[in-house]
């Protein structure tokens, strides 16, 4: 009875001219969407089936690095030496050395860095120099700096607003291995990092770092799922021990530093992305929320007019 209801109603419904058309151009391109999409993403989805083996010997057994975070600040920049840089960011490191007297900071510029990966970590200096991209150097640096020395690490846009030892002390003492702040809208961003040395977190995440280096169809998805904030997202997503992982929000981050997100590394679909979700979606959202209500409103009323009109048959 309902299925033939059912025939019935929808045997009323009647495509304008050239509809149908535009249904099979929409649905093509929806599929070939989906379609790139999944290609694009068959790392990310297949290292989540197969993750890779934590004995592995590239890495040295795992040691017992200590239970504090050090009060130690890395910040890496391999394009320029440290007197080399733009004066707001030369600003801001001074100013978080001035509230931060009792930590040890560490810049890293690219001859460091090259020296301190052939040094300890030669394994990985052949993939080190394959990366297409710098930013993508800067993501690896910044992981295996933290795994060997524990710290801070932040970008160099970030400014302190208050002493780090009001946020971090409380943390060093707890079981808590490392400490990240969500990124918007999902997951873990990287611009600021505090853990321990020798964390299992990042011996998990540089086990990782290899198998996404995938060319992912645009310099910017390369850059951020091959070694950015969604690996180290996805990398979180993987690890078991999520409860060692501490993640706090934007608002509490901005109560102790401010960042400008410089973006110095995007490039032109990295700049488009950003517009997007930055300028143009918050424009937008109130409109295409309206309009989606009252299509939902409308596309309600058609379906019930046909069902009634149906049912009176």
């Amino acid at each position: 009875m309902a299925a033939s209801h059912l025939k019935t109603v929808l045997s009323n419904i009647r495509c304008l001219p050239g509809c149908k058309c535009v249904l099979r151009v929409l649905l093509c391109a929806v599929c070939a969407i989906l379609f790139w999409a999944g290609w694009i993403l068959r790392p990310v989805l297949w290292s989540n089936v197969h993750p890779p083996d934590l004995q592995d010997s590239r890495l040295p057994p795992k040691e017992d690095g200590g239970t504090r975070i050090p009060k130690l600040i890395h910040q890496i920049y391999i394009n320029y030496s440290l007197e080399a840089l733009p004066a707001t960011w030369i600003e801001y490191r001074k100013n978080c050395l001035e509230k931060n007297p009792e930590y040890e900071y560490r810049f890293w510029d690219g001859p460091a860095v090259e020296e301190f990966i052939q040094k300890e970590f030669a394994w990985f200096w052949s993939s080190y120099q394959s990366y297409t991209y710098n930013m993508q150097r800067v993501n690896a640096a910044r992981y295996f700096i933290v795994y060997k020395y524990g710290g801070i690490y932040m970008d160099m846009d970030v400014n302190c607003k208050r002493p780090m030892g009001e946020l971090l002390d409380p943390i060093s003492e707890s079981d808590t291995q490392c400490l990240f702040t969500s990124s918007d809208p999902v997951g873990v961003s990287t611009y600021f990092i505090a853990c321990r040395p020798l964390s299992d977190f990042f011996h998990f995440v540089l086990l990782h770092l290899e198998q996404f280096d995938k060319y992912y169809g645009l310099p910017y998805l390369t850059v951020m799922l091959g070694s950015g904030t969604l690996f180290v997202t996805s990398c979180h997503s993987l690890y078991l021990d999520k409860q060692s992982i501490l993640v706090i929000s934007r608002e509490e981050f901005h109560r102790y530093f401010d960042s400008v997100f410089a973006r110095t590394w995007h490039e032109w679909d990295g700049h488009f992305i950003t517009w997007i979700y930055f300028d143009l979606y918050p424009a937008l959202k109130g409109i295409v929320l309206s309009g989606a209500t009252w299509f939902l409103i409308l596309s309600a009323l058609l379906v019930f007019a046909f069902v009634w009109k149906g049912w009176r048959k």
